[in-house]
């Protein structure tokens, strides 16, 4: 047994000792572990075995995590598509009321409130839509990323709901400038962009 597999025991012992010039060391022999297959000396701490795993849960969700470059890519790329996406909703929208009650067109036109409330509306569709159904937009889609929970699983319908009217809290996009680097969207649901060749989730 190598020693950095007998440090995996000795972290999460109790008789535990730090010494400056051996690192650490056992409190009760006094010297370097070197048992072979278990050691006699062994108390299982259990809060610095929950302490490790916490660390090591999180170092695991850092590396996975999609950076900074590719959350800016995801920003402009789907402010870009939702747009498009609202322009044939309107289009579409258009046509149809126009063969249904022609005229009708304008009087939507001309109620500001309305247009904003449908604007609103279909931004907010575009990513509920995509992200519920998939875990990614289009533009995720072309960065390879994709929306998980903090613990790495598929986000639930209520989950996307609230993700997705979160990116509406004025200077939302400021959030990123945090120690953090998360958005309050991401934070507030509890999930996360993850690069999608990196998870260990089934897609």
């Amino acid at each position: 047994m190598t020693r950095e597999e007998r440090l995996k025991f000795c972290k999460i012992c109790e008789n535990k000792r730090m010494s400056l010039q051996e690192g650490l060391i056992c409190m009760i022999s006094g010297k370097v572990a070197d048992f072979e297959e278990s050691c006699p000396h062994f108390k299982e701490d259990a809060r610095a075995k929950q302490e490790i795993a916490s660390r090591d849960e999180y170092n695991v969700l850092i590396k996975d995590s999609a950076d900074t470059g590719k959350r800016f890519a995801n920003h402009i790329l789907d402010r870009i598509f939702a747009f498009i996406f609202m322009l044939v909703v309107f289009f579409t929208l258009g046509v149809v009321t126009e063969i249904v009650r022609p005229g009708a067109i304008d009087s939507i036109v001309d109620n500001t409130f309305l247009l904003y409330c449908m604007v609103f509306l279909i931004y907010y569709l575009y990513f509920v839509i995509s992200e519920a159904s998939t875990g990614r937009t289009l533009g995720k889609l072309i960065t390879g990323t994709k929306v998980v929970t903090i613990d790495g699983e598929q986000p639930g319908f209520a989950t996307i709901l609230l993700r997705s009217i979160c990116r509406f809290i004025p200077f939302e996009a400021f959030s990123f400038l945090t120690e953090s680097q998360t958005g309050w969207h991401d934070r507030l649901s509890k999930t996360r962009v993850i690069v999608v060749k990196k998870q260990k989730i089934k897609t």
